[in-house]
This record gives structure tokens, C-alpha cells and sequence, in this order.
């Protein structure tokens, strides 16, 4: 399968994350990462109807107030806020304390599910009733013939390693199991961006918000550049190309120009980090397990 799983009609979208709103930092760092992929499959013409948003409702709610009432121009010649546009761009919304008693897999559908949040070990943190979604979910989830794609963002993806690949459960990560990678943004200047500053304005829900990298990156090749020039545009190529990309932007000097740290010579600008952070051997091997997301 290659990187039109995005434009796939076969296929459902989750968009989840557990960080509960007022009991733990983070809620509307790891919301910007859902509202950065959520626009991604807006560009991609994916229905609103196949995308389910799992978060905490509360912090939906909240939001616009966060951003100050900040109304930006996406969807279409009409400014909106930003809870509007979720509203708009996923048409089912379920607070991810009732996820596992209310979400049903739809069967005839490979499931893309993308997170971002805290967690251990034990899998994906629910903050909201401080439980966790289990690595087992999914393998309970499982449907014959029907493809499971996992895209974690946070700092437990380690725990997701021993998935069983026969089950078709392809697992893409930018963290260790312990460890995650996010920078703050204070300006992007990106060569291949010519209205750079405006791009950041838009999908920034405020100044500097922290953003995890590899997802920008991720976002970036998909939507806005053309730079991934492989013939063969697999999945297991493309999560090559991104990882090395991220790495080469986090452990660049012009990391500088764009970051806001108040130390510069701060670890996140070590070459060590990245190559600690972002996995790669087990997540290759994960990937080519899965040998039908790699096919052309």
C-alpha cells in the first residue's frame, strides 16, 4: 500500500489523545498535533464522516478561549475559530473517557489511528479516569484482511514494539519508550515555504507552542513540498525519508533561527538526542512485517 493510504476511501481515521484537560500539562500541545493531521486529511479530501476525534471534550470547550477567540482562513474564504474548524473537519467527536464503550471498528475499513498524549508502559494515558489504552486493544481489534495503522507521537511508543505483525499492525513512532521529542516554535523558516511565518501563524493555535517535530516534518512532506522524490512512495520509504529529514532539522545549526530555547547550547540541540528519540530499527522491522503497507 503506498502513500495514497491517505486518499484511500476503504479506510477510517481516530484521532486520539488522553491528555485530560486541567489535571496534566500538555492538553493543547498534543490537540495541535490532532489539528495538524486533521488538515492534513482535509488537503486529502477525506470525508468528515470517516474521522472520529477522541479527546477530552473539555479542553475542546476551552479552547478558543486559550487562542484568545483567534480566527484563521483553512477551510475555506470564511475565518473561523478553532474549535469551529474541529467541529467542521471531524464530524464525530467523543470524549475520550467513553472511547472503548463507545467506539465501534467499522469492519469493512482499515483503521488509521493517530495519538498524541502521555503515557507509560502500560500504553496511551486516559487522564480523564487515569486508566490507559492497552497495546492489547488493538490486537482485540483486529480484523482479517483489514489493515491497522498506528501513528504515536508521544513518549510510550516503545511500548507498542511487540504488536503481532500477522495481524497486520504496522506501528510508526517518534519516540523512545521512556523519552519523547517536542521543540517550541518561535518562526519556521523553511526554504521550501515561501509564505513561511503565515503557515506557522495559521496552524499554531498560539505563539511558540511546543510541536513535536517529527509530525511537523511528517505534515510538511506530505501536504506542502514535493521533496520525497522516491519512484517507489511506500510507506516504509517515506518513514526513512522523514526520520532522517527530522533528525538533520533538530541537530542543524539553523535549529536556531527557529527555536526558542533559553540556553542554546540546551541537549535538544545534541546530535545524540534525535538519533535516541526517533526509533528506527525496531520501527523498520515493524514496518516491513506488515508487508502489505509496503506494497507499491
Amino acid at each position: 500500500m503506498s502513500i495514497e493510504f491517505f486518499e484511500n476511501k476503504s479506510n477510517e481515521y481516530v484521532l486520539f489523545s488522553g491528555t485530560s484537560f486541567e489535571k496534566e500539562q500538555g492538553v493543547f500541545r498534543h490537540l495541535n498535533d490532532l489539528f495538524f493531521i486533521l488538515h492534513l486529511l482535509y488537503y486529502k479530501n477525506i470525508e468528515p464522516e470517516n474521522i472520529t476525534l477522541v479527546i477530552d471534550i473539555d479542553a475542546l470547550d476551552y479552547l478558543d478561549k486559550k487562542t484568545l477567540d483567534k480566527k484563521v482562513m483553512l477551510v475555506d474564504s470564511t475565518e473561523y475559530t478553532y474549535s469551529d474548524i474541529i467541529r467542521q473537519l471531524a464530524k464525530n467527536i467523543i470524549d475520550v473517557s467513553e472511547f472503548e464503550l463507545t467506539y465501534k471498528r467499522n469492519e469493512s475499513k482499515n483503521l488509521f489511528f493517530f495519538s498524541s498524549g502521555h503515557g507509560n508502559i502500560h500504553g496511551l494515558s486516559i487522564g480523564k479516569n487515569k486508566t490507559y489504552l492497552s497495546p492489547d486493544y488493538f490486537e482485540k481489534n483486529y480484523i482479517k484482511g483489514k489493515v491497522t495503522f498506528l501513528y504515536l507521537s508521544q513518549c510510550i511508543a516503545g511500548a507498542f514494539h511487540h504488536l503481532d505483525t500477522r495481524k497486520d499492525i504496522c506501528v510508526l513512532g517518534a519516540s523512545e519508550y521512556q523519552t519523547s521529542v517536542s521543540i517550541p516554535i518561535k518562526k519556521l523558516q523553511m526554504q521550501m515555504m515561501r509564505d513561511h511565518n503565515k503557515i506557522v501563524e495559521l496552524f499554531a493555535f498560539y505563539d511558540n507552542i511546543p510541536i513535536n517535530p517529527f509530525i511537523f516534518s511528517f505534515f510538511i512532506n506530505i501536504i506542502l513540498t514535493k521533496n520525497f522524490r522516491r519512484e517507489q512512495k511506500n510507506l516504509l520509504n517515506l518513514y526513512k525519508y522523514i526520520n532522517s529529514s527530522t533528525i538533520e532539522l533538530i541537530k542543524n545549526d539553523r535549529m536556531k533561527m527557529f527555536i526558542n530555547v533559553e540556553k542554546i547550547e540546551n541537549d535538544i540541540l545534541k546530535v545524540e538526542i534525535p538519533y535516541k528519540n526517533i526509533q528506527q530499527p525496531f520501527l523498520l522491522n515493524k514496518i516491513l512485517a506488515t508487508k502489505i503497507i509496503i506494497e507499491k
